[in-house]
């Protein structure tokens, strides 16, 4: 990577969705951009911030929720930088399970 290059990341989530912000104060607020969207052969949650960040979320790790939830991120990610998978994604499709 360069400094100052400007590069087209997706990033995972890890976490969980929270139900009210009352019950983790540090839960971000995100609204679901596409229910469905594909990287590799992995089904993700394209999610959107109030800055507009955009973050994948595994599909299989989010039950039914509504279009806007709250959700306690634990860790971040990268997963794709241009089109170009990461390499420890490739091992065994570790990083998109």
């Amino acid at each position: 990577m360069e400094f100052n290059a400007l590069y087209d990341c997706k990033i995972k989530l890890f976490g969980n969705p929270v139900k009210h912000i009352k019950h983790n104060p540090n839960a971000v607020f995100l609204k679901i951009l596409n229910q469905s969207c594909y990287i590799e052969r992995k089904e993700f949650i394209k999610v959107g911030t109030l800055n507009n960040d955009i973050y994948y979320i595994p599909k299989s790790d989010i039950d039914t929720i509504k279009n806007e939830f709250y959700f306690e991120i634990t860790r971040k990610d990268i997963i794709q930088v241009n089109g170009v998978l990461h390499a420890d994604c490739m091992k065994d499709n570790e990083c998109i399970k």
